[in-house]
């Protein structure tokens, strides 16, 4: 009865989003004129093309791109089981395959595959096409990406002169996004957070504690301080839509912060040699007693299309979600099935209902850098029919996986 209760009172906060708003009186809100939410959006479109460009040129002036790119073939050639051993903990061969993949110019081809937007097995094209179906239902869409341990700490592997204006060995994706703004598309390319806070804070308040890293050392996933970075920062993206109030969850009624060192011994995608469980520094998301943290719920409406970086350290109370849900107040539908951060997590949204599409307000995709690669996965999957109805497609045996392991193995 108690939980019946606690879903009845989550779907009572959930009406002013879900209909008409209204406001803590239950007056009638006027709704926002479609004009001044075409013109937020513009705004906010406006202002990551800033970012971007300055990110862009940033890396650019910092340079030592083609340095990297060489170490990078070199690393490859000693990979031993995925794994190919760095200064502290290693890289794994998809990260640095997959960067060459993205960065390096081809013969023949555009400046960078980046670029090669008419591709039909591109990620610009599903991208977009992706946001187009969602904007024509009036769904807002996120796309959410972010640097990988190579991209972030290249001076475990090469000798560089100074890290002074260093903003992450992140060309391509740069200009991908830039690409995928100008089609109109909402981009959050956490590269910028990232490289500001690659390490902890030290004793004496600088940020130069190289024990305390975004990213395991024996692991492509990220720490729970790299989860809740993200999380924090999409939190922030995400309240700046008009329609967002927070939501239910509430820290000490429906949760409490705890830090604490924790040891992550559960290890994604295989354990490189002499690989040891990693000591971390998290801010774990706990229920109170008797509850279950709410931070999934099928009738949110916030979905979020993820693969394993979402779940990574659920184990822990620290996990993407649960910070999302600890940022936000409100829990997401998620859709991660295993091994498809690609394709996989498209035909999963094809198949909802009517009635769930009715629900939703924003679309989150959060895919990892490295799974911007050329390839079938990346096929257009309409989520809806030319009447705007849901799909319900099969996936079939094309869904999970061909992507090569970018998000997760």
């Amino acid at each position: 009865m108690a939980r019946s209760a606690r879903g009845c009172a989550v779907l009572l906060v959930l009406a002013p989003l879900l209909a008409a708003g209204r406001g803590d009186d239950g007056a009638a809100v006027p709704a926002r004129p479609a004009g001044d939410i075409e013109a937020l959006r513009a705004e906010r479109l406006a202002e990551q093309r800033v970012r971007c460009d300055e990110l862009v040129a940033a890396v650019d002036r910092f340079g030592h791109l083609d340095a990297f790119a060489a170490v990078s073939r070199q690393l490859l050639t000693r990979v031993e089981e995925r794994f190919v051993d760095v200064r502290d903990g290693v890289f794994t061969d998809i990260a640095l395959e997959n960067w060459l993949d993205w960065n390096e110019p081809r013969a023949g081809g555009p400046v960078l595959p980046v670029l090669d937007t008419e591709a039909t097995d591109h990620p610009y094209r599903a991208i977009v096409e992706l946001n187009r179906e969602l904007q024509a239902r009036g769904i807002d869409f996120l796309l959410v990406s972010f640097p990988t341990r190579p991209a972030l700490y290249p001076e475990l592997a090469m000798e560089l002169p100074s890290m002074a204006g260093f903003a992450g060995f992140c060309p391509a994706t740069a200009r991908f996004t830039r690409a995928l703004l100008d089609a109109g598309v909402e981009v959050l390319y956490l590269a910028p957070e990232f490289v500001a806070e690659r390490y902890g804070v030290a004793a004496d308040g600088t940020r130069n504690d190289t024990a305390d890293q975004l990213f395991l050392r024996h692991n492509q996933h990220w720490t729970p301080r790299g989860a809740e970075l993200a999380a924090r920062k999409v939190a922030e993206y995400v309240a700046r839509y008009p329609w967002f109030e927070r939501g239910p969850g509430k820290e000490g009624t429906d949760f409490t912060l705890r830090n604490k060192d924790v040891e992550v011994s559960i290890i994604w995608g295989g354990t490189p040699k002499g690989a040891k469980p990693e000591r971390c520094k998290a801010t774990q998301v706990v229920p109170r007693p008797g509850r279950r943290l709410d931070s999934v719920r099928p009738s949110s409406p916030i979905v979020l299309l993820s693969g394993s970086f979402a779940d990574f350290h659920m184990v822990s109370s620290a996990d993407f979600t649960a910070q999302l849900y600890r940022h936000t107040g409100w829990p997401v539908d998620k859709v991660n099935p295993k091994g498809g951060i690609e394709d996989a997590c498209r035909v999963a949204l094809s198949q909802k209902s009517e009635a769930d599409w009715k629900r939703k307000k924003l679309v989150i995709w959060m895919v990892a850098e490295q799974a911007f690669k050329r390839g079938q996965p990346w096929r257009p999957i309409p989520i809806f029919d030319a009447a705007g109805d849901a799909t319900g497609q099969d996936g079939g045996g094309e869904g999970g996986g061909g992507g090569g392991g970018g998000d997760g193995w």
